[in-house]
């Protein structure tokens, strides 16, 4: 009894403590980020897939430069209910994105929770947060679809480790993670797929285990039927649903023309002049992203220097290759199933991440494999299955330490430790979101357009990217026009950021253009019969002005 009581409470105040951490900044974000924030470029492309989940009407996942968009969209059906009904906004994006992290947070925590170990229920909830005090915060906060890959490769990893009891909900969460993974960015391919295999393998392995200690009575090598239980059915229908929509968006596109076909087909034929990164540049960089959270290291220059191998980097990715295979070598020995098994699922994310980071067509930036960063994070908790592991076996008489680990005295001050480091979270993610910058290049041009559409009475307004480098101040005057409930258009140049469901031929009565001021083609399009230069914003790339022609 009194073990299940602390099990109870180590589940509460891990849990409570974890969300707390993430609730507190979603209320700093609605309460304190000033009302005229503006989220641009890639953000708000984010926001204007939101908005269209929010409808249903969104079968992608991110765009990419290369033509084609990420798997699924199932990162933007998370954020549409949040976003929706905090305000629709910008600041109701952030809030959304802050709390699908502490939903996935609070995840972790449940999926490694057994009831007879309150002391791993509460370890795991304070590598969580340590992991959330080492990282840059705004990596939390800010809605971006890299950033968005840690908290879930977190829990996939977590999930991965689990299957080894032969759980088939375990199997299907661990898919429904992975899922979650490839739709939001295609680089984590291989990482889903050397992990669910390895995941895989240790679920039949499970599965013949328990067959073959069926009882008597029964048909050799036949395990008891039984129905499937509730968690099963519901987690098999999701895993399904979320594959819907990208694929029925291949199957009713033409032949060879799907946004599935273009993916493997870029990946097969396409050859960037700059090459791809070999195997030690890709070593190189992936040590670099592990030095992250053990050295407390920023990101550093969007592209990598992968011409050297500098010490501290070189000792972070020799420690995280030696703990995988570590975990392996010991939980064998010791007969912890679950040491093994987080041993040879960070094996797998290890080679995983190094298979990633060679897949890189052209420059290798660092945002494309920072999921590389939960690693450590990951390989704590997995160690500490191990010893957990290793002090259980030693309680019930085979050798090992004879600890008394789930007691009052050694759980009451890790609970102090963790909610400290709640409080600690709390404000680390608070402060970054205050601090996150607004675009002021579309604070300025979206009142540009909104004076200019004050007197014009439309439903529908068709944008006109003439300068392709101002498309991240347009995606953002675009995200907050669809905000305001207007159906926007673009032209058919900028179909590979907005999504060939937008592209018209531009013979809408209201069209916006985006142009840089001064530039020959200003000067062309002020030529032209009904043209209005509305003004000009000062932007992150220069000035530029917006011109208005509305048609009768």
């Amino acid at each position: 009894m009194r073990r299940s009581r602390h099990g109870f409470w180590a589940l509460l105040v891990a849990a409570v403590a974890v969300a707390a951490a993430f609730g507190v900044t979603v209320a700093r974000v609605l309460g304190d980020v000033d009302d005229s924030f503006r989220f641009g470029g890639d953000q708000a492309l984010t926001g204007l897939s939101v908005h269209e989940a929010s409808s249903f009407d969104r079968d992608l996942g991110p765009y990419s430069r290369y033509g084609w968009s990420h798997p699924g969209p199932l990162w933007f059906y998370l954020l549409a209910p949040p976003m929706r009904l905090l305000g629709g906004d910008d600041i109701a994006l952030m809030a959304a994105g802050v709390l699908i992290n502490g939903l996935l947070a609070v995840a972790v925590v449940l999926a490694v929770h057994r009831a007879g170990r309150p002391l791993l229920t509460l370890g795991v909830s304070a590598v969580l947060l340590a992991f959330v005090l080492r990282m840059p915060a705004e990596m939390f906060v800010d809605v971006w679809s890299p950033y968005a890959l840690l908290m879930g490769t977190l829990l996939f990893l977590v999930l991965a480790a689990r299957v080894h009891s032969g759980s088939w909900p375990a199997l299907l969460g661990m898919l429904l993670a992975g899922s979650f993974l490839a739709q939001t960015h295609v680089g984590t391919a291989p990482l889903v797929a050397l992990v669910s295999a390895t995941g895989g393998v240790s679920f039949v392995l499970a599965r013949r285990a328990r067959r073959a200690t069926t009882e008597p009575g029964t048909d050799a090598g036949e395990p008891p039927r039984a129905r499937p239980g509730r968690w099963t059915v519901v987690l098999g229908v999701l895993l399904v649903a979320v594959w819907i929509p990208p694929v029925v968006e291949q199957l009713s596109s033409p032949v060879r023309e799907g946004n599935l076909v273009r993916l493997v087909s870029f990946f097969l034929n396409h050859e960037d002049p700059g090459g791809s990164p070999t195997p030690p540049q890709a070593l190189i960089a992936v040590g670099r992203i592990l030095a992250m959270t053990p050295y407390d290291w920023g990101p550093g220059p969007w592209e990598m220097d992968v011409s050297t191998l500098p010490a501290p980097v070189g000792l972070a990715l020799a420690a995280q290759a030696l703990a995988a295979v570590t975990l392996v070598l010991l939980g064998r020995r010791w007969g912890s199933r679950a040491g093994t098994w987080w041993g040879a699922v960070l094996c797998a994310a290890l080679a995983a991440a190094v298979v990633s980071a060679v897949t890189v067509t052209g420059v290798l930036y660092w945002y494309l494999i920072v999921w590389v960063a939960v690693l450590p994070a990951a390989t704590a908790i997995g160690a500490l299955h191990l010893v957990l592991d290793r002090v259980a076996a030693g309680r019930a008489g085979a050798p090992g330490p004879r600890l008394a680990l789930d007691r009052a005295p050694v759980l009451l001050p890790l609970a102090v430790v963790v909610v400290a480091g709640s409080v600690v979270a709390a404000m680390s993610l608070g402060d970054a979101a205050e601090e996150l910058p607004s675009d002021y290049g579309v604070v300025e041009a979206s009142r540009l357009v909104d004076d200019a559409l004050g007197d014009v009475d439309t439903s529908t307004v068709h944008v006109d990217i003439e300068t392709p480098a101002l498309w991240p101040v347009a995606a953002g005057v675009v995200n907050e026009l669809v905000a305001d409930g207007l159906d926007v258009t673009v032209d058919r140049g900028s179909e590979e950021l907005f999504g060939a469901d937008r592209v018209s031929a531009g013979d809408e009565p209201v069209d916006l253009v985006f142009v840089t001021t001064g530039s020959r083609a200003h000067d062309r399009l002020l030529r032209e019969a009904g043209v209005t230069d509305v003004g000009t914003a000062p932007t992150e790339w220069g000035p530029t002005s917006v011109l208005l022609r509305v048609s009768r």
